[in-house]
């Protein structure tokens, strides 16, 4: 397991996106994301565990993007994420807010 995001709000810093994860009794889901630069607020796929790895996808309406982020690597309060959409690939990193 390369790790999983806790509770709480996580913001990916090169483009200022919000993720929101809560935990319920069946396990740890992203309830919501959006771009803090203008609102823009993605629709939620799906969350969860995927081939071993802690990874979600949204819908991105302006773009038409569908956008999976996994979860490479846990170092405290950051996450290495791997991304990819219908055109292009990366990573980014998420750093947890107080």
């Amino acid at each position: 397991m390369n790790g999983t995001p806790s509770a709480g709000v996580w913001v990916d810093a090169s483009d200022n996106t919000a993720f929101t994860f809560c935990q319920t009794d069946d396990g740890l889901h992203l309830t919501g994301a959006e771009c803090r630069n203008d609102g823009e607020q993605y629709a939620v796929i799906r969350s969860g565990w995927r081939d071993g790895c802690f990874s979600w996808v949204v819908s991105i309406p302006s773009t038409g993007y569908l956008v999976t982020y996994r979860v490479a690597k846990q170092q405290n309060d950051a996450l290495q994420i791997d991304w990819d959409n219908q055109f292009e690939s990366g990573t980014c990193l998420l750093l947890r807010e107080p």
